[in-house]
């Protein structure tokens, strides 16, 4: 017997397969599903996994097969109504090619700006090849495009695509999504030095914050940069 919250999210990876030719990602399931964070679809999933409706396909990402047929009709609801991630949409009778993955794009930000982003729709799903990110084709992954010259220095320029791996531990120089306290995000690089953090970019006319590590919390890592030539 499911839950209505089972039931839910089975009706909504159900509809959203039907409608883009591929699974949802964690991201899409949490904003769908109204979730603060994605331990509760977790635990969605998995419910559904145990009583044999939802069956993981290893090593592929987005892969996810429904393998009992619910009756969708009651709890059916537009995978578009509830996350409308249209751009680049994947024709229905289509998959998503292999060497192809989709990354949740934030829009365009400056160095600093607020973490509501993190609970709001993303502007758009975008599909890139993998081979331009550095990580795992079934990491949990979003993009910015970063407004202003503040990476200049490191040849990251003025409406550059960023992408973030999410969740994923740093390394002292990598550029991050660094979560300040509860409300802003700031886009810097990261160095760690004893139990202090340094939070910088490549711009002079900018100084390194130093924050006690209890203080940041990352969001995300740097995987890749795009860039688009007029």
């Amino acid at each position: 017997m499911l839950t209505k919250q089972q039931k839910r999210l089975l009706s909504f990876i159900h509809s959203f397969q039907q409608e883009n030719g591929i699974s949802p990602s964690f991201e899409e399931m949490r904003h769908a599903m109204n979730q603060k964070s994605k331990s509760s679809v977790h635990t969605l999933l998995n419910g559904l996994i145990e009583r044999g409706f939802v069956k993981k396909l290893t090593n592929r990402a987005r892969a996810l097969e429904i393998i009992k047929d619910p009756n969708f009709t009651p709890l059916a609801f537009s995978a578009r109504e509830a996350s409308p991630l249209t751009a680049n949409p994947l024709s229905s009778n289509k998959v998503a090619p292999s060497n192809m993955v989709s990354v949740s794009f934030l829009g365009s930000h400056s160095a600093v700006f607020s973490a509501k982003i993190f609970l709001s729709n993303p502007k758009q799903i975008i599909q890139i090849p993998s081979a331009l990110l550095n990580t795992a084709p079934t990491s949990d992954l979003s993009a910015i495009q970063i407004s202003g010259d503040s990476f200049k220095e490191s040849g990251i320029l003025d409406g550059d695509i960023l992408y973030f791996e999410m969740g994923a531990t740093p390394k002292n120089g990598d550029v991050v999504l660094a979560l300040v306290g509860d409300d802003m995000v700031h886009l810097k690089k990261w160095e760690r030095k004893g139990d202090k953090i340094i939070l910088s970019t490549s711009s002079k006319y900018m100084m390194p914050q130093v924050f006690d590590k209890d203080q940041i919390h990352i969001k995300g890592t740097i995987v890749g940069v795009t860039r688009k030539f007029l």
